[in-house]
């Protein structure tokens, strides 16, 4: 893999569309369906789509964030569906963001290469029920034990959970003057004190899978601490969550870019005139496609 320059970027987000129109587009069934198509993800790796921000040492392909999300729209607007770019993304932010920037070379080696051709898949642990994604309320627990962290606690809403190899739990580790210190974890699906507890199904965003975890005295080795102890929440699940939503713009706007060929096929094959309101409509739509690209 290398690095795409601007004047690749067109073809990259060509070679998407058509990908995305042979292999996503065609699969309607995976609107309505809980079954995550494994054989589309496999696909998607040996497109390299599965590749893109991690670092080229490790089999991934560098590329700037402004074209990842127009490589979001593309995959949107020609596939049809937005639950296959949900996952992307994640996988994109897990391994790319999560573990490409703050994991130590030794985590890197081990996870990367596996991230990048798609043997490995991670999902991001923050989230727990009744608390959401507000840290305040968040009530996993690790503390140190030896050479040890000892992890207690559920996390849900988890994007990617059910096929997840690797999660990236984050845990409270200190609680200081009445503020919670974070520090995030990898832990495998393998840890036996780690246990998938419930499917959650979703009603929108099929058919990207999101599960529950509970971790009950779960060991981990302080090899699989991520980034630095107490600064997770600072340094790395905001700063997340902010280019996670800088990213969903792309598949945004594809779903947008969709919905106005869906209305103006509509309107030809009707062969009638658009009324006012609705060309009006048409136009607020291309405004705001306009502003989010």
């Amino acid at each position: 893999m290398h690095a795409i320059a601007k004047k690749e970027a067109p073809s990259l987000i060509e070679k998407v569309a058509v990908f995305a129109g042979k292999e996503i587009a065609t699969r309607l069934d995976m609107n309505n369906s809980d079954d995550f198509p494994l054989d589309i993800w496999k696909k998607m790796a040996q497109e390299g789509l599965l590749s893109l921000g991690i670092p080229v040492k490790y089999g991934g392909t560098k590329i700037a964030y402004d074209t990842l999300v127009l490589v979001g729209e593309a995959l949107v607007n020609h596939g049809h569906n937005m639950g296959m770019a949900l996952s992307w993304i994640i996988h994109l932010l897990a391994s790319g963001f999560m573990i490409g920037k703050f994991g130590t070379p030794s985590q890197r080696a081990e996870y990367l290469p596996k991230m990048a051709d798609g043997r490995l898949t991670a999902s991001l642990a923050f989230s727990e029920l009744r608390a959401g994604a507000d840290p305040r309320y968040l009530k996993t627990t690790a503390h140190r034990e030896g050479d040890h962290f000892i992890l207690n606690g559920e996390k849900a809403y988890l994007t990617n959970g059910p096929l997840a190899d690797l999660f990236v739990v984050y845990a409270v580790t200190r609680v200081t003057e009445g503020k919670k210190q974070f520090t995030a974890f990898l832990v495998s699906r393998e840890n036996r004190n780690l246990a998938v507890t419930e499917m959650m199904k979703l009603d929108f965003l099929r058919p990207s899978p999101h599960c529950m975890i509970r971790l009950e005295n779960c060991c981990v080795p302080s090899s699989g601490k991520l980034g630095r102890e107490g600064t997770a929440l600072e340094e790395m699940a905001r700063p997340c969550r902010a280019l996670e939503d800088a990213l969903l713009n792309g598949p945004v706007l594809g779903g947008i870019c969709r919905q106005m060929e869906l209305m103006l096929h509509a309107l030809r094959k009707q062969g009638v005139t658009p009324a006012d309101d609705v060309m009006r409509g048409l136009g607020e739509m291309e405004t705001w496609r306009q502003t989010l690209r």
